[in-house]
């Protein structure tokens, strides 16, 4: 199987990742309204949407599921999301966060009043319990359970080596905590950088250094 290549596409306040491998997959699909701009960079990758194998979201906060259900209508690609988060998409919602920095409470307010505004429903496929395999779906990797940001939390670990975690890490020109979690976030931080040994993409900042992360928190 090919090694994997991590293209990030970058939608305004977050960013989703496109990974090729013997087939490409999606990570993340920004809020509503992003999925012209995802198609055209993955046309820009030479992937053709319908060419998508598998949608992983990795939580169900707006910024990353916005997009979704769109995505999963022009792709015909199953939707994978952690279980204790399967009702959020279904519902059209998203999880009130918990700040875990000063950032995190003046966000707080502006995340309530539109986290959830204009998030088309939709029905995941696959259901991620604590680890999920990914060659299945073309890529040499796995989906892991890493909560604290939120419940249900996920982060892909490749083979090569490299990691992309969501909202697990945050900060601009290192790493840093998130905005949002509570107390035993540094544990999946741990788990990360114990299986990862190249670069952690994160869906705000970065690509860090596992080293640098390492560093940072341990």
């Amino acid at each position: 199987m090919k090694d994997a290549r991590i293209t990030p596409i970058r939608l305004g306040i977050s960013t989703a990742f496109l990974v090729q491998g013997d087939c490409p997959i999606l990570i993340d699909t920004g809020i509503p309204g992003k999925e012209d701009r995802i198609k055209e960079e993955l046309s820009r990758a030479g992937v053709e949407i319908k060419d998508i194998s598998l949608i992983l979201l990795t939580h169900a906060h707006f910024d990353h599921m916005g997009s979704a259900s769109k995505l999963k209508e022009l792709t015909d690609a199953p939707v994978a999301i952690h279980q204790l988060e399967a009702d959020y998409p279904r519902a059209g919602t998203t999880p009130s966060p918990k700040p875990s920095r000063m950032m995190g409470w003046l966000l707080k307010p502006l995340i309530k009043l539109t986290g959830s505004a204009g998030i088309p429903p939709f029905e995941p496929d696959i259901l991620v319990e604590d680890e999920m395999d990914l060659e299945p779906y073309g890529l040499n990797g796995r989906v892991i359970h890493t909560p604290r940001h939120s419940i249900g939390s996920v982060s892909v670990v490749l083979d090569n080596g490299d990691a992309i975690v969501g909202d697990l890490i945050m900060g601009r020109s290192s790493p840093n905590w998130p905005y949002f979690a509570d107390d035993l976030v540094k544990e999946s931080i741990r788990l990360i950088t114990g299986l990862s040994t190249g670069s952690i993409y994160c869906a705000h900042t970065g690509p860090f250094d596992v080293k640098d992360v390492k560093y940072r928190f341990f």
